[in-house]
This record gives C-alpha cells, sequence and structure tokens, in this order.
C-alpha cells in the first residue's frame, strides 16, 4: 500500500480531508493501526503523530452521530493506549520511559472535553459495549489525564464531573441490579479527585457553587444514592459525596447558609427535587447535615469574626441547628413524612446533631424543635398502623436522650406506658432499642442519684394509661406479650437492680422503700375496687341485687377494668420485688432498717394475704376477711394471676439475700399461710390457673423444706399428681415438641400453658429440692419421682438439640449431668434399683436367643426394648464411681445381649430412629464402662467382637456417631484378644482373624467393617506388640490374613498404578479413601511382620502428582491420607532410598498446606512430627539442607509461608544429638531472612511466619541461641519495624505482637547473650514505642505521607496500633526489672534482672517516647499512654538524677522538658518510698 511507502505518505494519509484519503481504501483508522504496527516504516516521533491525529479526530468529532463518532469507536481507544501506555519491550519508540512529547501535545489539544463526551455518550451503548469502551479507555486516559489536569480549567473539570454524575445517575436506573464498571469507577475517581483539587485553588467557588445546584445537583443526589455501589467500590461514592460537599460548603457559600438555610439556593432546590425524586433527597440530608457542621467549623473565623472562645462556639452549633430544622422542613414532603424513608433520614438527622455536638445550653428554638420530634416519636409509639417504623422511632429517642435527656423527660411516662403495654414485641430490633432506650433513662437518673424519680415513673406508668394512646386497652390476652415487653424483659430489670443496689444513697433507702410499698398498696386497691364493682353490678358483691339496667358492653368494660387493674398489680409487684431485694439496707442506720422491715411485714400481712386469699375462694380466710366472702362469680383469671404475683412477690422478698424481711418473720408469716394454701390443692386443679398453682407449689415447698410441717407427704403427692397429668411424655419421634420460653405469662389454664406449667415446676424439684425429696419423701414417691423422669424421653436427649427454651427432657438432662442428683442416696438407690427392673427381662435371654430375635418365644417386645435403651441413656449420666460393683457384671452382660437383640431385628427397609439411638445408647454405655475398667475380658468376648465386626449399621440414617462408637469398641476387644494370646490363649485372636477372612472385604457394594476392623487390628498390633511376643499359630495367622489383603488392594489399586491420566487417577481418589487407607496401614504392616511380599512403593508419588495437577483445592481427607502414604513408604524404605523419599514428603507437604485451611495444616503436622522424631541425624540433616536450598530460591512465592513454617516445625521437633546441626541451620535461615527482608522479596505473609520461626526457637528452644545469633536477630526486628514508603493494606498488629515476644523471650532466658547487645535492644525498643504513634487528623497529602513514611510496613495509617500494643509494650519493659535465670546448660545460677545493665541506655528509650509524644504530625493516645505508664515507670527507676538532668539539658527543647516533666511528676506519685 502506497501510504507506507513513505513517512510523508503515511502523514498525508491521516492529515487527509476525506476518510477514507482514497474511496476503496481502508480508513484513516486502519491506516494508522497498520502503521504503527508496522516496524519498518521509520517516521520521525510516530508516536507523536500518531497520538495527536487520535486525540484531533477524538476532539473535533466528538458530536457526530454514533456510527461515525470516533469517541465510541474502540479502535481509536485501543490504538491510542497501544501508543501512549505500550508494554515492555515495545519497538516503536513509544517505551513507558520515552514520553517527553506527551505534556506539550495535552496542553495543545484538551483532554478534559474528550471525557465529558465518551462519559455522556457511553450510556447509548448497551452494556456489553459499554463495558468494551470503557475498559478500551481507560489505560490511555490514566497516562494523558494527570498530564492535562493542570491547564484545565475549573468550569472544564465542572463539565466533566457533571458528565460523571449524569453516568451514574443513568446507571442507577439502567443497571439498577447490576454492579458499577471497574473502569468507570476508576475513570470517575480520576475527575473527582481532580474536581477537589481545583476547587480548593480556585478562586470563583460561588460560580461553581451556582452552577452546580442548577445543574448537577439531582444527578449528584443520584449518584450518592446509587444502588450498585459495593464494598469494592465504596471510594468512588465517598469521593463523589466530597466533591459535591466541597462545592455546596466552602468559604463562599457558608455565609447565607450560616444565617438563613431555608431560602438558600441549596434548599430551595431541594424542596423542589424532593417531589420528584423524595429517597435519593431524604436520604442524603443527613450526610448534607454533618458536611455542613464540619465546614462550618472548619471557616468559624471567617463566618463569624469578631467572636472567640464560647460565643464562637456557640454560634457554630446554632447555624448547625438552623441547618437541621431546614432539614426537617423538607421530610413531610416525602411520603407524608410518615414513611419508613423519612423516619430513616430522620434518625440520621438526629445522630449527625448527637455527634457534631449540634445542640447546646441557650438553644430554646432548636429546644422546641427537638421537643417536637419527641411528640413524634412518642405519636408512632401510640399508633397501631405505625407498629412497623416502632424500631426506628426508638432509635430516634435513644439518640435525643443523648442529645439532652430534659428533651425526652416530659413525655416518658406515655412513652414508659407504650412500652409494657403495647409494644410489637416481634420486631427484634424494636425490642433492642427499646432496652437501649431504657438504660439511657437509667443512666441518667445513676448519674444525677435521683433513682426513686425513674423508679416513680415506672410505678405511675402501670397504672397511668396514656391519654393519646390509640391502643386497646390491656386485657387477659395481651398479658402473655405485656410480660415480655421490654420493660419487664431480663437485661434491664437486672440493670436496675444493679443500680438500685449501687446509686441509691443511704438517704434515698428509707423512702425508696416506703414508695414501692406504697404503689404495691395502691395497685392493690384499685383492683380490689375494680373487682368490688364488677361483682356488685353481677349481684354478687354488698349490693345483693345486679343491676338490671347494665348491658352487654358496660359488662364488657368493667371487666377490662379488671383485667387492666390485675395486670398493672402483677407488674407493680414485679417491680417492687426487684427494688426492695436490692435496696442496700446494709448502708442505714438500725431504725431505718427497723421501719423498712415493719412495712415489709405489713405489706406481708395485710395487700399479700388478701391478694392471695381473694385468688383462693371463699371459705380460706379463717378470720372472717371480705375476701372469703367472695362468690365463685368473681372474675377468677384477674384474682388468679394477682394471687400468683403476691405469692411470687411473697417469695422473692421472704428470700432476699439483703434481709428486707428477718427470716423468723417470714417464717411465721409463711406457717400462717401455708394451711390456707394446703387447703388450696384439694379443689380441682381445672378450676386454678397454673401459674397460681405453680406459685402456690413454690411456696409451699420452700416452707417445708426449712421448717418442720405435718403436710409434706399430702403436697408432694399433688406435685407429682399433677406432673404425672400434664407432664409432657417425649418420644424419639416428637422430641421437644412441648418448649416453654421461661415466662410465667404462658401458664394459662390451655393444655398447652399447663403443660408449660409441668416443665417449669419439674425444672424447679430438680434445681432447688432434690435434697428435700431425697431425705423427706417416700418410698413410694421417689418411685414415682423416678419414674416421671424415665417419661421425659430420655432416650431422645442422647444426642441433644439446640433448643434455647426450656423442655422437660431437657431440664432431666441438665439434673443428670449435675453432681447433686447422684449425691442423693436414696434417689440414687431408687434409680438404680429402677434401672435393674427395666433391664431384668433380658436375664431369661442368652446368645442364641438374641440371635433369633423373631423366632424365639423369649423375644421381648419392642417397648421391652425401649425401656432397656432407655435405663442404659441413664447410665450414661450416672458417674462410673456410683454404680454399684453387685449390678454392674449383670449391666454389662444384659447390655452385650440387648446389642444383640437391636443390631438383629429383622424389619422392612431402615431401622427406625429409635432403635439406632438406643443401639447408640447401649454401645456408648458398654464402651463407657469397659474404658472405666480398664479391660473388656467378660463371656461373651468372641462372640461380641464377631458380632460388631459382621452386624451392619443401617445406611439411611446419620449414624456416624454410632460408627465411631463401634470402631472404638472394636479396637477395645481386639486389644483385649491380643492380650490373651500374648499371655497362652491364642483361641480368640484365631476366630477374629477367621471371622475377618470370611466377611465381605473391600467391596464397595456391601456395607461391612470388616475393612476398619482390619485396619484397627493393624494399628493396635504395630502400636502395642510386637511379633516375637505373640505365638507362632497366632502369627502365622496375622501373617495369612495380611497376605489376603493385599492380594485384594492390589487388584484395587492396579488402575492407579498403570493409569497414564493423572486427572483420571485424582478423580478416583474421592471413592478410594478406605482403599488407600488400608494400603497405607498395610505398607506399614508389612515392615512390622518383616513379610517377604509387601506393597510395591511408588503410589505415594504418584498420588501426590495427580493431585498437584488438579485445578481447586483437594479435599483435606483425601492429602491427608496421600500424605500418610508417603510417611509409610518412608519408613519402610531402605536405607539406600530413604532420602529421596523424604524429599518426597517434604514436598508433598508443602504442596498440600498450599492450599489448605489453617485446622488441616495441622493435621499434617502432626504427621510430620511423629517423622522427625524418627529421623536419624544424617537423614534430618539432608531434610534441613534441601528446606534451606528452597528457602534461598526466594520468599516471594507463593510456597514461601509453608517453607518457612516447615523449617520452624523440623527445629522445633529435632531428633536427639541434633543440637549443632539446628544451631546451624538456624543462623543460616537467619542471616537469609535478614538478606531477604532488605532487598523487599519477602510477601506479607511470610514475614509474619518468619517473625513465628524466630519467636519459636527463641521461646521453647533457647539454649540453641548463640552469640552469633543475636545480632542478626536485632538487625531482623530492626528491619521490620523500619520506616517503610510502600504499606499494607490492612494494619497486622500480630507482627508488632510476636516482636515483642520475641524480645521478651531473649531477655528473660537469654539475658546472658542480650547484656552484650544492650544498645541493639535499645534501638528496637525505641522503634516500637515509634510504631505506636497515629498521624493527626485533617493532615495535608504531603505531611500524611511524610508520617506514613515513618510507619513500619505492616501498619496503615489509617489504621494505627491501639491500646492492646502499648500494653503489650509495657509488659516488655516491665520484665527488664524482673530476675530470672539464663536457660543454658551448666551450674548452678543466681537469678538476675537486666535493670542495672540497662540503666545507661533506659534514657534513650524514655527520649524516644518524649519525641513521639512532641511530634507535630502525630500524637500518642491517651489509652496507649496510659497502657505504657507501667512500662515507662520501669524505665524511670532505672534512671538516676544524674542521667535524668543530663536528657533534660542534652536532648530536650522546651516542649521535650515539659512532657518529660509530667512523666516523672507522675512516676514520683506511684513510686514506693519505704514508709508503710
Amino acid at each position: 500500500m502506497s501510504y507506507f511507502q513513505s513517512p510523508q505518505e503515511f502523514v498525508r494519509a491521516l492529515k487527509a480531508a476525506s476518510d477514507p484519503p482514497k474511496p476503496g481504501d481502508p480508513s484513516k483508522i486502519d491506516i494508522a493501526r497498520q502503521g504503527w504496527s508496522n516496524s519498518t516504516l521509520h517516521v520521525a516521533n510516530k508516536a507523536e503523530i500518531v497520538t495527536e491525529w487520535i486525540l484531533t479526530r477524538l476532539l473535533k468529532d466528538r458530536t457526530r452521530d454514533r456510527e461515525n463518532n470516533p469517541v465510541l469507536d474502540v479502535r481509536y481507544w485501543q490504538l491510542l493506549t497501544d501508543v501512549v501506555n505500550p508494554s515492555e519491550g515495545s519497538s516503536n519508540g513509544a517505551t513507558p520511559t520515552n514520553k517527553a512529547w506527551l505534556r506539550p501535545l495535552v496542553n495543545r489539544v484538551p483532554i478534559a472535553p474528550i471525557v465529558t463526551s465518551l462519559l455522556s455518550l457511553n450510556t447509548q451503548c448497551n452494556a456489553d459495549q459499554r463495558v468494551t469502551l470503557l475498559a478500551a479507555s481507560l489505560p490511555s486516559l490514566a497516562v494523558l489525564w494527570p498530564l492535562a489536569v493542570p491547564k484545565t480549567t475549573p468550569d472544564t473539570l465542572m463539565e466533566c464531573y457533571g458528565a460523571v454524575l449524569h453516568t451514574m445517575a443513568s446507571s442507577a436506573i439502567i443497571e439498577a441490579k447490576q454492579k458499577l464498571d471497574v473502569n468507570l469507577v476508576r475513570i470517575g475517581s480520576l475527575v473527582t479527585a481532580s474536581l477537589r483539587s481545583a476547587i480548593s485553588h480556585s478562586s470563583s467557588k460561588k460560580k461553581m457553587t451556582q452552577s452546580f445546584t442548577q445543574n448537577g445537583l439531582e444527578d449528584w443526589l443520584k449518584s450518592c444514592n446509587h444502588n450498585s455501589f459495593t464494598d469494592s467500590n465504596a471510594e468512588l461514592k465517598a469521593e463523589l459525596y466530597a466533591a459535591g460537599a466541597d462545592l455546596l460548603f466552602n468559604s463562599d457559600t457558608l455565609k447565607k447558609l450560616c444565617d438563613d438555610p431555608s431560602s438558600s439556593p441549596l434548599f430551595t432546590s431541594l424542596q423542589t427535587l424532593v417531589l420528584a425524586s423524595p429517597i435519593q433527597v431524604i436520604s442524603t440530608l443527613p450526610a448534607l447535615l454533618s458536611s455542613f457542621a464540619q465546614a462550618t467549623r472548619k471557616y468559624r473565623s471567617s463566618l463569624f469574626p469578631g467572636t472567640s472562645g464560647n460565643a464562637l462556639a456557640a454560634s457554630v452549633r446554632s447555624a448547625g441547628m438552623k441547618f437541621f430544622a431546614s432539614c426537617k422542613e423538607i421530610l413531610p414532603q416525602a411520603h407524608n413524612g410518615s414513611g419508613t424513608e423519612s423516619w430513616i433520614a430522620r434518625l440520621g438527622l438526629l445522630n449527625a446533631v448527637e455527634s457534631e455536638g449540634l445542640f447546646g445550653f441557650g438553644q430554646e428554638d432548636a429546644a422546641d424543635g427537638l421537643r417536637q420530634d419527641v411528640q413524634l416519636c412518642a405519636q408512632c409509639l401510640q399508633q397501631p398502623t405505625e407498629a412497623s417504623n416502632a424500631g426506628l422511632a426508638l432509635q430516634c429517642l435513644c439518640s435525643l436522650a443523648r442529645i439532652d435527656y430534659e428533651l425526652v423527660e416530659p413525655l416518658l411516662p406515655a412513652i414508659l406506658f407504650e412500652l409494657w403495654s403495647s409494644f410489637p414485641v416481634d420486631f427484634s430490633s424494636a425490642s433492642t432499642w427499646a432496652s437501649e432506650l431504657l438504660s439511657l433513662v437509667l443512666t441518667y437518673h445513676i448519674q444525677t442519684r435521683t433513682i426513686p424519680s425513674f423508679l416513680s415513673l415506672l410505678f405511675d406508668s402501670f397504672t397511668q394509661p396514656s391519654t393519646q394512646s390509640a391502643h386497646v386497652p390491656a386485657t387477659r390476652t395481651s398479658y402473655p406479650r405485656i410480660m415480655a415487653s421490654p420493660v419487664m424483659s431480663s437485661g434491664p430489670i437486672d440493670k436496675l437492680s444493679r443500680a438500685v443496689a449501687a446509686f441509691v444513697t443511704p438517704g434515698q433507702t428509707l423512702s425508696t422503700a416506703e414508695e414501692t410499698i406504697a404503689a404495691l398498696q395502691s395497685a392493690w386497691e384499685r383492683f380490689d375496687a375494680a373487682q368490688k364493682s364488677a361483682a356488685a353490678d353481677r349481684g354478687a358483691g354488698s349490693r345483693k341485687k345486679s343491676r338490671k339496667s347494665i348491658t352487654d358492653s358496660t359488662e364488657n368494660a368493667k371487666s377490662q377494668d379488671v383485667d387492666a387493674s390485675a395486670l398493672a398489680f402483677v407488674l407493680t409487684a414485679r417491680l417492687a420485688a426487684v427494688v426492695l431485694t436490692a435496696l442496700p439496707l446494709h448502708s442505714v442506720t438500725d431504725s431505718a432498717q427497723a421501719a423498712i422491715h415493719l412495712s415489709v411485714r405489713r405489706t406481708f400481712s395485710g395487700v399479700l394475704e388478701d391478694a392471695v386469699a381473694t385468688a383462693l375462694g371463699p371459705g380460706s380466710a379463717e378470720d372472717g376477711r371480705s375476701a372469703g366472702k367472695r362468690s365463685r362469680d368473681t372474675d377468677s383469671w384477674a384474682v388468679h394471676v394477682v394471687g400468683a404475683a403476691a405469692l411470687r412477690f411473697r417469695y422473692v422478698v421472704g428470700r432476699a439475700g439483703n434481709s428486707v424481711l428477718p427470716a423468723s418473720e417470714g417464717a411465721e408469716d409463711g406457717q400462717r399461710l401455708g394451711a390456707r394454701l394446703v387447703a388450696s390443692l384439694s379443689s380441682d386443679a381445672e378450676d386454678v390457673l397454673p401459674e397460681l398453682r405453680v406459685e402456690i407449689y413454690r411456696s409451699l415447698l420452700g416452707t417445708s423444706l426449712h421448717h418442720d410441717v405435718d403436710y409434706r407427704e399430702s403436697l408432694l403427692d399433688s406435685v407429682l399428681s399433677f406432673l404425672d397429668k400434664w407432664l409432657p411424655k417425649t418420644t424419639v419421634s416428637d422430641t421437644d415438641s412441648v418448649s416453654w420460653s421461661g415466662l410465667v405469662s404462658n401458664l394459662s389454664s390451655s393444655p398447652e400453658g399447663r403443660a408449660f406449667a409441668a416443665i417449669g415446676l419439674l425444672r424447679m424439684l430438680l434445681d432447688r429440692y432434690l435434697p428435700a425429696i431425697n431425705v423427706h419423701s417416700s418410698p413410694e414417691q421417689r418411685q414415682r419421682f423416678v419414674e416421671m423422669l424415665f417419661a421425659t424421653g430420655c432416650l431422645a436427649q442422647v444426642v441433644p438439640k439446640a433448643n434455647p427454651k426450656l423442655t422437660a427432657g431437657g431440664a432431666v438432662m441438665e439434673c443428670l449431668r449435675s453432681a447433686v442428683f447422684w449425691e442423693q442416696h436414696n434417689l440414687r438407690t431408687v434409680m438404680f434399683s429402677a434401672l435393674n427392673v427395666r433391664t431384668e427381662a433380658l436375664d431369661g435371654l442368652d446368645i442364641n436367643d438374641a440371635r433369633k430375635v423373631q423366632k424365639s418365644s423369649k423375644a421381648l417386645s419392642p417397648s421391652q426394648r425401649m425401656d432397656a435403651a432407655e435405663a442404659y441413656a441413664f447410665l450414661l449420666y450416672a458417674p462410673s464411681e456410683y454404680v454399684p460393683k453387685a449390678s454392674r457384671a449383670d449391666m454389662l452382660k444384659r447390655a452385650v445381649i440387648l446389642d444383640f437383640i437391636l443390631a438383629r431385628a429383622e424389619r422392612k427397609g431402615s431401622k427406625p430412629t429409635s432403635d439406632i439411638q438406643a443401639l447408640l445408647v447401649v454401645r456408648a454405655f458398654l464402651l463407657r464402662t469397659f474404658v472405666h475398667l480398664g479391660s473388656c475380658d467378660h463371656q461373651m468376648l468372641h462372640e461380641y467382637l464377631q458380632h460388631l465386626i459382621s452386624s451392619p449399621l443401617p445406611t439411611t440414617a446419620d449414624v456416624g456417631e454410632l460408627q465411631q462408637v463401634t470402631y472404638d469398641l472394636m479396637q477395645l476387644h481386639m486389644r483385649t484378644v491380643l492380650r490373651s494370646a500374648e499371655k497362652g490363649d491364642p483361641a480368640p485372636v484365631a476366630k477374629t482373624i477367621a471371622t475377618l477372612q470370611m466377611a465381605p472385604l473391600l467391596e464397595r457394594d456391601v456395607v461391612s467393617h470388616a475393612d476398619e476392623a482390619v485396619l484397627r487390628l493393624m494399628k493396635i498390633a504395630i502400636s502395642d506388640f510386637s511379633p516375637a511376643s505373640l505365638p507362632q499359630p497366632v502369627a502365622s495367622a496375622i501373617l495369612t490374613l495380611y497376605e489376603h489383603v493385599l492380594n485384594k488392594l492390589k487388584e484395587l489399586v492396579k488402575d492407579l498404578i498403570a493409569d497414564a491420566d493423572v486427572q483420571a487417577v485424582a478423580r478416583a481418589l474421592v471413592d478410594r479413601l478406605p482403599i488407600l487407607r488400608l494400603w497405607s496401614q498395610c505398607i506399614s504392616f508389612a515392615s512390622w511382620l518383616q513379610a517377604s511380599r509387601r506393597p510395591a512403593h511408588g503410589l505415594g508419588i504418584r498420588l501426590v502428582h495427580a493431585l498437584s495437577s488438579t485445578q481447586g483445592p483437594n479435599s483435606p481427607d483425601t492429602t491427608l491420607v496421600v500424605l500418610g502414604i508417603l510417611l509409610a513408604e518412608l519408613n519402610s524404605a531402605a536405607e539406600g532410598e530413604r532420602t529421596p523419599q523424604l524429599g518426597h514428603v517434604l514436598a508433598a507437604y508443602v504442596v498440600f498446606s498450599r492450599s489448605s485451611e489453617h485446622k488441616d495444616r495441622e493435621r499434617f503436622d502432626e504427621l510430620v512430627v511423629k517423622l522427625f522424631h524418627n529421623l536419624s541425624v544424617s537423614e534430618f540433616s539432608s531434610a534441613l539442607e534441601l528446606v534451606q536450598e528452597t528457602l534461598a530460591t526466594g520468599l516471594q512465592s507463593e510456597d514461601a509461608n509453608c517453607l518457612v513454617h516447615l523449617a520452624s516445625l523440623m527445629l522445633h521437633e529435632a531428633p536427639e544429638s541434633t543440637l549443632k546441626i539446628v544451631q546451624t541451620h538456624f543462623t543460616q535461615c537467619l542471616h537469609l531472612f535478614v538478606s531477604q527482608c532488605a532487598a523487599g522479596t519477602v510477601t506479607r505473609t511470610a514475614r509474619l511466619q518468619i517473625l513465628k520461626f524466630v519467636n519459636a526457637q527463641c521461646s521453647d528452644r533457647p539454649a540453641s541461641i548463640r552469640a552469633l545469633n543475636m545480632g542478626t536477630i536485632w538487625s531482623l526486628l530492626a528491619r521490620q519495624l523500619a520506616g517503610s514508603a510502600v504499606h499494607d493494606p490492612e494494619t497486622d498488629a500480630s507482627i508488632f505482637h510476636e516482636i515483642i515476644s520475641i524480645s521478651s523471650a531473649l531477655v528473660r532466658l537469654r539475658r546472658d547473650l542480650v547484656i552484650h547487645t544492650l544498645p541493639h535492644l535499645t534501638a528496637v525498643l525505641r522503634q516500637l514505642i515509634a510504631a505506636l504513634r497515629r498521624p493527626r487528623a485533617n493532615l495535608g497529602a504531603k505531611q500524611a505521607r511524610l508520617v506514613a513514611d515513618t510507619l513500619p510496613a505492616w501498619v496503615r495509617a489509617g489504621e494505627p496500633l491501639g491500646a492492646d500494643e502499648g500494653r503489650a509494650l509495657a509488659r516488655l519493659l516491665s520484665t527488664l526489672t524482673v530476675k530470672t535465670l539464663v536457660r543454658v546448660h551448666g551450674a548452678a545460677q543466681t537469678p538476675e534482672a537486666l535493670a542495672q545493665p540497662m540503666s545507661k541506655h533506659a534514657a534513650y528509650v524514655v527520649l524516644a517516647y518524649v519525641e513521639a509524644l512532641n511530634d507535630p504530625l502525630c500524637v500518642l493516645p491517651a489509652d496507649v499512654r496510659r497502657e505504657l505508664q507501667p512500662g515507662l515507670f520501669v524505665l524511670c527507676g532505672m534512671l538516676n538524677e544524674h542521667a535524668r538532668d543530663a536528657l533534660m539539658v542534652s536532648a530536650l527543647d522546651a516542649s521535650g522538658k515539659a512532657a518529660m516533666k509530667v512523666l516523672w511528676r507522675e512516676y514520683e506519685k506511684q513510686r514506693y518510698v519505704g514508709r508503710g
């Protein structure tokens, strides 16, 4: 083509008037591409010519239609990228370092209009085209944009920024469910960063703000609320917002916003935009308020001239609250101000006011606005239709309470009423924030010592309903919900109890007790009046006649009044019990204590007895009280919950630890009331609310436990009868079907409520009254009690399920796990007697009967089998020492028989769940007992072992635990038969081996335990026996079994050995793991037997190659088995073959560790540690040399972490007589690590692993450290602490702690070496102190970079070290004064410390602290300084006055001297001077 004949033709073609230059020729872009790629076309400044042509074309033709627009043509951008950002080794003269012509070029041809067009036009493309276009344009723009920005005007950058916003806003619509393109994100970041820099230097900020408000505000709001931003590109979202905030809030525009924000152009535009885009506008308001507050604080001197100090701060806060009020005016225009988005925005605004500290004293107008927010939140809680926003309203109230508690205080009674009466407990988040609000209110009253006022608020909220509440009055249907409300939940109640105990003053104690009792008295009087009124209207009261004019609605209203009064009494009694039991009576005078005792006693004999008498019905009061004359027409539910609350109050207060009622007086009242309560037990249980009945039982049981009463037997009969009737009977298939939350409000009259009551009563008996039942119950009652425990379904709890609620089975299991139950002799005797009865049906059976389950006339019924299994389930929880020796042998024999029956039961299909769990229970009992006895030598040893091997487990259920128990039982029995053979009885072993040979071995279609049995037999023989100790027939039989297994194994693994496709081999490993495990064991077993026929070696290496060739991680079990094969081959290899095989093992360890999790690497470590202990000295030395050579290749590879860990493991687990080898290898590794760190070729993970390597040697084997190692160790630590220009993305504090640990180990254990390198230790300590610094806030870019460059590479300036690291450094400094012994081999030593020799160097460490404290660009936070103080005081103690004065005079300036004086003053305060 003629265009490439000469440079002139090429340039002339590009500058031709038409495109293509001639009809029928290629287009100009194709000519440019070919010319650029043609290495034979030599054109002077070819790169500059091509770049100028492309940029000119992009600039001039950017307004063409889409088909002819070069901006949308990927070819232009790709060629531009190849020219200005070529790859290394380009032959076109435009290497990455040869671009001096670019800057003049971009000054002639502006880049910003091209970028603006690119961003504006790319939205016209579809998603794929847009991704391709942006990916092609980004590399060239990344080069050109920084060069063009200095010559770009702010107005042009504003246009470009507007294009970015428009693109983001369009993407928010087009790609609502897609992530933002990463190239678009990077281009947007380039433009935004340039604009922010231009704004800070621009003199026309006001004009830019006006343009942005008019043209870009809507797109900015949409972009800032883009739903496609993720964590990976969230930085762009922050940059976009920050640029907009810089435009809106700068020094030229803030004056108008501070004076009258509502009339400013910003809020005028927002009020217009909120109608079209309400969510975008209101979601941005909190951020706008925070930005405005920060900008106002930044420019406060120019905004408020003539003011300073507190007046200036007040002006800033006032301006912020005006802006806050203007933001709130926008909220009602979005969704009428009641939507969830509006509540979220309101919460954000309040949080901004709190975080920025905008509200202060004297801002009455702002206070009125915040009170309106409080009223709005209260109204939200009062409206049932706003239940979904209750959580947000409570968060707003929490924020308001933190801003100023006095804002919330006037409406607090109404808010508290809503929290207990109508709170939506279904919203867990709302409950959390309700508890937070109560905690804030309580904290305020704690700080002001006005807890009695808070208690009054709570008591008043129980009895004074809100007049504005739209909820239905509280009735019995809301009782469970009310008792589960945040006010009554355990968290706030516990906090209140602790607050009363700690912060009620002695002067407030008596008045608090009197007010609490008065509140309880008042609640009872209201209930009594409401109940009398309702009874009178029904003709049951003192009126004698019912009112004829009463209507149904009036009767319902009366009933609701009774229910509401009853609930108020229940809540008041609950809170009163908490307060009275927490009062600090020990801090008041005797007279005050006597007054409180008298008031409580009167309450017991007055209010509480009346309430209980009313609940028990007529005839219960012996003294003729009016309560005894009440008719049964009385509302039973209300009086029953009141009576239950009264009894609960009596029980809690009567047993309080603060002696609010003397024990003697409580006992007298309890005995007087006991007769009435016992009489009530004779009534029909159906007529009494279960909640009341449980409280009656608790009161009577509490009295009978401490005093001699005559109703113990009848009481326990009643309790057991109630439990027998209502306690849920749990089965295996219906586990935990009835579970109770623990709330007494759930103990209703329904069958479920009565079941809950029975569960609670059972839990109470097991927790508190087992000793009483053990001592005072009759034999028949104890028998009933034990049978009831069996009925709870103990077998179903063998594998307990996570259940936060209380169940009958769970309560029994918790009791059986407690030693208290098994210490009760009488109950234990009855228990074992019952267990014997449940299993005695097995005595009439032998093994033959058990094997013929269905055919034998002695076969057990399914119920008998389950009874026996449940007996063994109970025995699993019994301490083995408590099982009577006389019955242990019988129980073992019966368990074996039951095992035969359960395993051989013929059923169609799979075994039921009950049989599987029963079998697990029986075998777990046998295993536990045999382990306790130390032997499993019993009469049916061989038969039972044969049974374990031959009986398969079901395959349709999860039987993993049963399988493991079965294998452990096999192993115990195999060890026993081998022991018997060793003692001269070979028959059991011979029979076992014959059984294994006949069993289906290594057959995939047959489920058998023979594989595992053979594996366990080999392991036991290798670990516990030697071939010479076994009789010859036994050894021959074992050899025959080995050859039988080996022949089968060879057939099964031959395809793995012969298959050339390693991928196929890797896929086949998953199904061959049992085979490979047995193959590995056979290799070791052959060496143990010294057999002539052995498994061929080489399979392990082949499997390693297969696994390493696969893509992705391998199964941990697979890699573990393959590594085990390699180790077995190594242990059985000939002497000359061990060293190469050892290299294969180490290589496999590194390969497998690279792609494994930490827990899997620990399993690998366990295998190789056993290997290291058995290596010879020469083999260990060869292995270390191999690791050393591999490490020398570099620490930047992905294997570096594994190699360093392997080296550390080998040194730590070295065999005997290898100390010199270990020392040499450790020295070589140290030199290698220091050189690699100096070259900067150490990866982030390897850096930490290197320090762990050094720490392990210094801490665990300090005697191996030599003097020549000390300088290298200090050099390594110093390099880790040295400043760096490149930092990790996250701070790694573990490196700091590793350095501390290394230094501390050396100081404590090798003081003899450290004493010669104290200057090095001092340098490291100085660097450690310097690493604790953090940059000051609001530093410029250069200042931040200066600080960052002084920090180590593993510390990110934005994520500094904290108080934990300061505490660790202080411990290290304190170690300098601790007397220790040197860990070396030698004569006796005297403990010494480094304090005396270190005193010459301590001044330099203190100087480092003072320098860090006075660094103008850095700070040491108060918490870090506080944690460092103990260590600094140790250093001060080392300094004498001369050293201190020399430091003050020669090394410190004025600020340093001041800091040193403060430090020394604190040291003097705590220094011990020998006085006392």
